[in-house]
């Protein structure tokens, strides 16, 4: 059954567009109360001795500079897996910099295949500038690499950051996402945004945060949303649902292949068809929404196909971007992944979300907080295949 967003959905979405551009903020609010706490305290003493005045305000100006001093950078430039997997790279890569105090660069070309097409820096300029090149690539440049993955997950809590110091570039490589794991490391528990970490970990609000801080349309993108959004939801009236199926890991991907996968099959899809059109009935009710489109992305052609079929038999509109070609894995396909990008940055325009196991989907949920379930075949009938996503779940498809 299909249920309005609840008050701590509603919550959770104010939450998470505040934390976006306030997070910093609010540190930074945070220590100079306690500063001026101190200061307070200190002046009396200064009083007491005018000659302590000119110590104090040495520490003071030292304490200032320790708060602008930073470790170096954070680099990513190994694309591992599918766009799920680079996203839980990224975001990991994020909050590494954020509680060491480095500043976060990602290889856009190596990671998505362009610097600027497909996405663009929003609140963090993670791209790397000239100069920084030059840093980079200067033999004299201190590096440390390190490389994790699910069998070696305990690292997260095991790494010594104060080791790495020394080094002005930290070169990390992962397409995992363990943030409790991250969170209980003993070095970064001694960070002064520990607690704002803990606190968007805990809420399910950390994934949303670091994609909304890192990424925004690239330039390639937006003009295929704008058109999108005039033509399918021009009017704030129209309620948008949106299906991502995945067949599962074929080497190929290529269309009308009739192959089976891991996740969803040709019996399931149709039940991704009704599951949608029956959200739609107990919306339609409301005030709010007077009209309704669908969305529809697969990795294989077929199962859209049905799925469009199924719905505008119902006399829904419906819609995918198979003008576009197939969106394909972009670490599986050596095709043009240029639709793989439109489909996922449409995803997070949507209102509502089904979706079937995989990063690709579950990431674009996180950026857009929008209700959401995810397909389990445990059996039964398909109202009850569908399970609402739990964000602050450590799973580990993402």
């Amino acid at each position: 059954m299909w249920n309005e967003p609840d008050q701590e959905v509603n919550l959770l979405q104010k939450e998470s567009n505040e934390v976006v551009n306030e997070n910093f903020l609010q540190v930074e609010i945070e220590i100079e109360i306690e500063t001026e706490d101190l200061n307070t305290s200190e002046e009396i003493e200064a009083e007491k001795d005018p000659n302590k005045e000119i110590q104090i305000e040495k520490e003071n100006e030292s304490e200032k500079e320790k708060e602008k001093e930073t470790w170096g950078y954070i680099y990513m430039d190994n694309g591992l897996g599918g766009l799920g997997d680079r996203f839980r790279a990224s975001i990991v890569g994020y909050y590494i910099a954020l509680l060491t105090n480095r500043a976060l660069k990602i290889n856009g070309q190596l990671m998505w295949g362009s610097e600027d097409d497909y996405f663009d820096t929003n609140i963090v300029n993670w791209k790397v500038s000239e100069e920084e090149k030059q840093v980079f690539g200067s033999p004299n440049t201190r590096r440390v690499e390190e490389r994790i993955g699910h069998q070696n997950k305990e690292r997260y809590h095991e790494m010594n950051f104060d080791s790495y110091k020394d080094f002005e570039i930290f070169v990390f490589h992962t397409n995992t996402i363990f943030l409790d794991l991250l969170a209980a490391n003993p070095t970064l528990r001694s960070s002064p945004k520990i607690q704002f970490f803990d606190d968007i970990v805990a809420k399910g609000l950390a994934r949303s945060h670091a994609l909304k801080s890192l990424f925004k349309p690239g330039k390639k993108i937006n003009q295929y949303l704008e058109s999108f959004e005039k033509y399918y939801w021009p009017t704030n009236d129209t309620f948008r649902i949106g299906m991502h199926l995945r067949s599962g890991d074929n080497e190929r991907l290529i269309s009308n292949s009739r192959k089976r996968g891991r996740y969803v099959t040709f019996e399931t899809v149709e039940c991704f068809a009704s599951k949608a059109i029956s959200i739609w009935e107990e919306k339609k009710g409301s005030n709010e929404y007077k009209n309704v489109v669908f969305f529809v992305t697969a990795d294989l052609n077929d199962f859209e196909e049905i799925v469009i079929r199924k719905i505008q038999s119902q006399g829904f509109k419906v819609f995918s971007h198979n003008n576009l070609g197939e969106a394909k894995h972009i670490h599986k396909s050596k095709a043009d992944p240029f639709r793989t990008f439109v489909d996922w940055w449409t995803l997070t325009s949507m209102d509502v979300l089904l979706f079937s196991k995989s990063g690709f989907s579950e990431s674009a949920s996180h950026f857009s907080l929008a209700p959401s379930f995810v397909y389990n075949n445990n059996g039964g009938p398909c109202e009850h295949l569908f399970k609402p996503f739990d964000r602050t779940a450590n799973l580990l498809f993402f």
